[in-house]
């Protein structure tokens, strides 16, 4: 709870590390979380229990052996879809009513980093993937509408999708996160409009309601604030001493949320992009092992943070 800076609830299931989350859009009491384990778990916070494990991703075609779940998203609008990316190179589509996979999409050619459905479109779901393109999807066909293809394809990490972000009014544009990149991208086109090259990129997150602001952050400690229309880097908050592994913005207060691993432990930070000051620090001690966050805030109930450990 961010507003009393306490920890009220833990979930133990995974055998692995945690690379995503996701809250329910209509029952605050349900979060997916996706593993390294290869699963997917269904949490109930009320009960501080997994009611539902999910699983059906294959093998990393790489390695031959279980790669794990990369991304998880609920649907914005039908409350019994979920959809997963794995590094299996594949997006799947849950029907949580039936616990049963109805959907897998394939056309990837690396592992699959992030899923996002499109914000107005009920049907269409966009990936990013290691294989340095985003994938627009139709689950109604299961077919790809859209391949947005990075213009300094490479199989160096420079062309990596790590993540994706939908802008929050115009449904045609989505941001791109890579190592050394930000790109937004106008799906109907296929062509980047905008490119913002910093070494803090692997993460992005559009701002819910301003879309003018794209957070950024990874390598480097620091999360970077930049405005689209002057394409220029408006500030960075300098704080944790290793590298960010999550963004989310609350969007009410103009606030930041990131979490990072700061050896010794695991640190979740509050930042007002305002005064461009840390808020306050959430501290997880003693975890002398890596640990991998992906947060989610919960939009409906003020003071509600959920991220993930092992």
């Amino acid at each position: 709870n961010i507003n009393t800076h306490e920890c009220i609830c833990i979930l133990r299931g995974h055998t692995h590390f945690i690379q995503s989350i996701s809250w329910h859009p209509t029952n605050p009491n349900l979060i997916a979380s996706g593993s390294w384990d290869n699963t997917i778990k269904i949490w109930d916070i009320t009960t501080q229990c997994c009611i539902c494990t999910l699983t059906g991703h294959g093998l990393n075609p790489l390695t031959e052996i279980e790669g794990g779940v990369s991304s998880v998203s609920w649907h914005p609008t039908n409350p019994n879809l979920l959809a997963s990316g794995a590094q299996d190179n594949t997006v799947k589509v849950w029907d949580m009513a039936t616990k049963q996979c109805i959907c897998t999409l394939e056309g990837h050619r690396s592992h699959v980093s992030s899923v996002s459905w499109h914000p107005t479109n009920p049907k269409l779901i966009a990936s990013g993937s290691w294989d340095s393109t985003i994938k627009v999807w139709d689950i109604t066909t299961k077919q790809c509408c859209y391949t947005l293809e990075d213009p300094e394809f490479s199989y160096m990490r420079i062309s990596i999708v790590k993540s994706i972000s939908w802008h929050p009014t115009n449904p045609n544009l989505i941001a791109s996160g890579s190592e050394f990149v930000i790109r937004i991208w106008d799906v109907t086109a296929k062509q980047c409009i905008c490119t913002l090259k910093e070494f803090n990129n692997d993460l992005v997150s559009w701002h819910p309601t301003n879309p003018n602001l794209i957070a950024s952050g990874k390598l480097g400690s620091t999360v970077n604030v930049w405005d689209i229309r002057t394409q220029q880097l408006l500030f960075s908050l300098e704080g944790h001493k290793y590298e960010i592994d999550s963004i989310s913005w609350i969007p009410a207060d103009n606030l930041i949320i990131c979490t990072a691993y700061d050896f010794p432990g695991s640190i979740v930070k509050i930042w007002d992009t305002g005064t461009e000051q840390c808020l306050f620090t959430l501290e997880e001690k003693n975890s002398y092992t890596y640990i991998s966050h992906r947060l989610d805030y919960y939009q409906n109930i003020e003071g509600v943070l959920c991220f993930d450990d092992l």
